[in-house]
């Protein structure tokens, strides 16, 4: 069974999250022998969100503020999954309150294609997403009555609507803009509507958080984005869609290129996949009017990283399992200050020689 156990909980207002958050700690303490509660950790949003609170009020937070605040939150999770992957049981649960979904929604400075990377850093934890949703009738019966006289809706929420109807509208509205996000994660992700009394939902989710990802699935999931079908998707059928042409620009992220290499590693002799590699990401960029983003360097140094991982960990991996792949390379994952930033400088990255002929790495590790 996996060691790491992590759900991040993503939700607009008065769907109930709190609420299910703390009844599923509580069963998880309760389900526990005495002393043998291990390493349980609960990310609120004092720490997910609040943090950009101040300065989104203030009109100052940046991106990049925002993207340093969600760095540090997900590489905290790595730390936390590395520390116990010799366990061979369950050893260390994470839940977390809100985090990348929300962010680009509110303080909405960030959109997802700066968040993707760090979607499939979560998803190479094999943390799980869920949605939870709920009818209008509910999101005002939860999210509005019951703090008419709370500072969340007399000061924070003003800057959606100044009249309780505008802002129960711009929660309902929000719930759309979730899910919109939500069919672009990587990550293994269930939606739930949770009208009903939270007792209902409470079991069937705490299942979810601890299944492994490779037991039957026990609950149906929303797979309805191309990113998540990816993961399903053979490596022939994924490279005819990307050769077509029927993948969009703004859903083919950092992740997508490590997948569609791997992909090609498994069609083709190395050589020839990255002949075809190479020529597939030239055609994308030329078709959209930016063969300059082409960069050769960046291509071959990644494109042989992958060969290297695959050939280490060859004997376990089946035909496609794309998904255990990722999970045991996080670091190929992960783009901004990525693994390339161990072999070569960042001035070598940037110049034309490096864009337009593969350069020898030029840094120590």
């Amino acid at each position: 069974m996996a060691p790491f156990k992590a759900l991040l909980v993503e939700g607009t207002s008065g769907v109930g999250k709190s609420t299910l958050i703390d009844a599923l700690i509580r069963r998880h303490v309760s389900n526990s022998p005495p002393r043998k509660i291990r390493t349980l950790i609960h990310l609120a949003q004092s720490h997910t969100y609040g943090p950009l609170a101040i300065p989104e009020d203030r009109g100052t937070l940046t991106a990049e503020d925002n993207l340093q605040h969600l760095d540090r939150i997900v590489g905290a999770l790595e730390w936390l999954h590395a520390g116990v992957q010799e366990h061979g049981r369950p050893w260390c649960f994470v839940i977390i309150d809100t985090l990348h979904l929300t962010q680009c929604v509110r303080p909405a400075v960030l959109k997802w294609a700066d968040v993707a990377s760090h979607d499939c850093r979560l998803a190479a934890l094999g943390c799980k997403l869920l949605l939870l949703q709920a009818s209008p009738q509910t999101i005002w019966a939860r999210g509005i009555e019951p703090r008419l006289d709370q500072q969340f809706l007399l000061v924070y929420a003003k800057k959606f609507g100044t009249t309780l109807q505008e802002i129960h509208s711009y929660f309902v509205s929000e719930q759309q803009m979730l899910a919109d996000f939500f069919r672009h994660s990587v990550m293994p992700k269930l939606t739930i509507q949770n009208d009903g009394p939270i007792d209902s939902s409470v079991e069937a989710v705490y299942r979810y958080w601890m299944l492994d990802e490779d037991e039957p699935a026990l609950l149906e999931h929303s797979v309805n984005s191309m990113a998540t079908a990816c993961e399903v998707m053979s490596d022939e059928e994924f490279i005819r869609r990307f050769e077509a042409d029927q993948v969009p620009e703004d859903s083919f992220h950092h992740g997508d290129h490590v997948r569609l290499a791997f992909a090609y590693h498994r069609e083709y002799p190395p050589l020839q996949a990255l002949e075809k590699f190479a020529a597939a990401l030239k055609r994308f960029a030329a078709a959209r009017g930016k063969s300059d983003r082409y960069h050769e360097t960046i291509t071959y140094a990644c494109f042989f990283l992958i060969h290297e991982r695959m050939a280490r960990f060859a004997d376990r991996l089946s035909s496609n399992d794309w998904g255990e792949f990722a999970r045991r390379n996080p670091d190929l994952l992960v783009w901004k200050d990525g693994i390339l930033s161990r072999y070569y400088r960042k001035t070598t990255l940037q110049s034309d020689l490096a864009r337009s002929i593969f350069v020898l790495p030029d840094k120590l590790r």
